[in-house]
């Protein structure tokens, strides 16, 4: 605050400065999830981990062993190091995204059982940039799970049909 005084035939200034005291506390809030969510949330960063890597295939990317368990993780290296290799990539269309509609997660000791269906429009490129496959197919997935923090041990096709089909809410 600026005060300012005059009088009597001289002119004088005089400043007052003033302070408040402030405290602030803040409170963390934290969400825990079920091992259900967990495991769903773990699943589909596992998938968008796979569909990364499918469109720029590397063996050796670390994110591989943050999402996955041994001997899955030496299958899945030797696959994207194949892949690599022979020029084989994956592209994303624009028509119908790609989708994954988790049905049905069994947790039990450790280990977790997921049910999705997927809907896979990728598109399959070879190193030429001709197209491999683009049929869009849905397929039932099965993947097992374990730990903490949770990776895949396994994922794999139950069935398969052609076109979008079967994996409504």
């Amino acid at each position: 605050m600026l005060a300012a005084c005059s009088g009597g035939g001289s002119t004088a200034a005089t400043t007052t400065t003033s302070t408040t005291a402030s405290h602030t506390t803040t409170s963390a809030t934290s969400t825990t999830l079920s091992q259900e969510e967990e495991v769903k949330a773990a699943y589909l960063a596992y998938w968008q981990m796979i569909d990364r890597l499918s469109a720029a295939p590397d063996p050796n990317d670390p994110e591989l062993a943050q999402r996955v368990a041994e001997p899955f993780l030496s299958f899945l290296r030797d696959d994207f190091a194949t892949r690599a290799q022979q020029g084989r990539t994956v592209r994303f269309p624009h028509t119908v995204a790609s989708s994954h509609n988790v049905r049905d997660i069994q947790v039990a000791s450790g280990t977790a059982t997921i049910t999705d269906c997927f809907i896979d429009d990728r598109v399959a490129i070879d190193r030429s940039g001709s197209v491999i496959d683009d049929e869009i197919v849905t397929k039932v997935m099965h993947a097992t799970m374990s730990g903490d923090p949770w990776l895949v041990t396994n994922v794999r096709t139950t069935s398969q049909t052609p076109g979008v089909v079967g994996c409504g809410a």
